[in-house]
């Protein structure tokens, strides 16, 4: 995988990590140092490695549904899964993934890999979160009718929700290792994808070819630990 690098040349109190059109999205804010109110010493390694992570952009590795969500042509039975898991494509964009940020002559790196899935939907008032490790997620299933590794059973038809549909909510787990300035460190991050699941109790005609889905959001949610 390819490193990004990032030097800030500009020391201020916060730092800008991600922009709109109508300017800074996202900031950052760090606390001055009394003892360097010039700002002039290196910032802490566990601060710039923090502003790593924020810089480092994260894919979101490609996953198969079975069956493929079809908005149009509803194919997902209740009381029946959607199961996922990572394509030969999703499989190479889980990591190592790094990035190094240098400040005032301190570099640190940081290096992101995915740790596990969590995948929750809103077809029940208090939707049940299923954590799934990598293992869990190494191939499709060869029968779509038994309980899945990792996926979601659907307990009723979705067809009196707004667009008629249910979220299936997929969310990345992250853990980042750092090093600099002779130290290290650990940090999290999490991305999120949502697919619109339709949901029917009427005959449907199952697709034998389980192909990539395509997801309807996608957000990125840094969680520092």
């Amino acid at each position: 995988m390819g490193e990004v690098r990032v030097v800030f040349t500009t020391v201020t109190d916060s730092t800008c990590v991600s922009y709109t059109e109508g300017g800074c999205e996202t900031l950052l804010f760090y606390e001055p140092d009394p003892a360097d109110p010039a700002g002039q010493a290196p910032p802490q390694p566990g601060d710039l490695a923090r502003r790593a992570l924020a810089v480092l952009e994260l894919p979101l590795p490609e996953l198969g549904l079975s069956p493929p969500p079809d908005v149009g042509d509803p194919n997902t039975l209740v009381n029946t899964a959607t199961h996922l898991w990572l394509t030969p494509t999703g499989s190479s964009q889980t990591g190592p993934h790094t990035a190094s940020a240098t400040d005032r002559g301190l570099t640190v790196t940081i290096t992101a890999t995915l740790d596990h899935l969590t995948v929750s939907a809103d077809d029940t008032p208090t939707p049940a979160v299923v954590s799934c490790g990598l293992g869990d997620l190494a191939e499709p299933p060869t029968d779509p009718f038994t309980e899945p590794l990792c996926g979601h059973t659907w307990t009723h038809t979705s067809t009196d929700e707004p667009g008629d549909v249910f979220t299936l909510t997929v969310t990345h787990h992250w853990t980042a290792t750092w090093t600099g300035g002779g130290q290290s460190g650990t940090l999290s991050t999490q991305t999120t994808t949502t697919y619109p699941i339709a949901v029917t109790d009427h005959p449907i005609t199952l697709h034998s070819q389980a192909r990539p889905a395509r997801p309807r959001d996608t957000t990125r949610h840094p969680v520092w630990g």
